[in-house]
């Protein structure tokens, strides 16, 4: 039986749906899954799945389309040129291309996605498979470490909806930390991202290859970030996370099933970073301060008005 899942763009989402395709396996043992997505960086943070049977590359070029005609005709449309009959096809974004408005009815979007596909285990874990990629490579960079720990900053400011996070409280949380000799200083994401300092005391890999990104975060002290790809892939290793959510909806596409992350969010819909007033936005730099310098903690969300 060929199984096809779709979603074809963004990090996130395609780690949780990803990680679905081991379970899938497991209730449908004679399944062969096909998974299309779109090429480029999208694909290589899941290439090694080794539950995934055959990969659909669908170009950047059709998907920029998507805004002007429906999601669903592009694909159907692909698919044709494929010449492969499915006996399932699973959307994991509607027809416009949208993951659909599931916070209403469940607590985390990856429960809506563990539906789509016909499965009752919830206690799916996340995996990109990539335990034994780029060790050589991490070696020297672990040798040029040193004893130091790593801390990831991934502001995404490509992400217009989050660039009320990302300058000022990102700036300000390296600009505190930045002298002590414990911490060595990553900023990393995608190569539509822009550098957001000019010093000399951190590490810039933005765009770089994602596997080697995932091995450095699976041997980091902390990751901070505001609910990118980057934070998802981080929630498969025990290291601390701190998740910036940019509106408290996206309290419902944050990283699943990590005893280590603290999340702080608005707690309105539409309550946005750039019009929290300075004195609370002092509070929340305060209390990111303390959790970096904590060992240990509790996964918890801090809400704030």
């Amino acid at each position: 039986m060929n199984v096809l899942f779709i979603m074809p763009v963004s990090i996130g989402d395609i780690v949780l749906v990803s990680s679905l395709c081991k379970y899938y396996k497991i209730k449908n043992p004679n399944s062969k899954i096909y998974f299309l997505v779109q090429s480029g960086v999208y694909f290589d943070v899941i290439k090694n799945n080794p539950y995934i049977d055959n990969f659909l590359l669908i170009k950047d070029d059709i998907i920029k389309h998507i805004k002007f005609n429906t999601y669903k005709n592009l694909i159907e449309n692909f698919l044709m040129s494929q010449n492969i009959l499915f006996n399932k096809i699973i959307y994991f974004r509607d027809i416009n291309g949208e993951v659909k408005q599931s916070h209403y009815y469940f607590r985390h979007v990856f429960k809506y996605f563990t539906k789509l596909a016909g499965l009752t285990n919830y206690n799916t874990q996340i995996n990109t498979y990539t335990d034994s990629i780029f060790d050589d490579e991490f070696n020297l960079l672990d040798i040029f470490i040193g004893k130091k720990k790593i801390i990831i900053f991934s502001p995404h400011t490509s992400n217009n909806r989050e660039n009320g996070v990302n300058k000022e409280i990102f700036i300000s949380l390296y600009n505190s930390l930045k002298s002590n000799n414990d911490y060595f200083f990553i900023f990393a994401g995608s190569k539509n991202d822009k550098p957001i300092l000019n010093d000399n005391k951190h590490l810039n890999l933005y765009g770089y290859n994602i596997q080697f990104i995932t091995k450095i975060i699976s041997k980091s002290y902390l990751i901070i970030g505001v609910n990118s790809g980057l934070i998802h892939i981080a929630s498969q290793f025990n290291i601390k996370i701190i998740d910036l959510s940019p509106d408290s909806i996206s309290l419902h596409w944050r990283p699943f099933k990590n005893n280590n992350l603290v999340t702080f969010s608005p707690f309105y819909f539409t309550r946005r970073w750039s019009n929290i007033n300075k004195l609370k936005r002092s509070t929340i730099y305060n209390q990111v301060i303390k959790l970096i310098n904590k060992e240990n903690y509790k996964k918890t969300v801090y809400y704030f008005k």
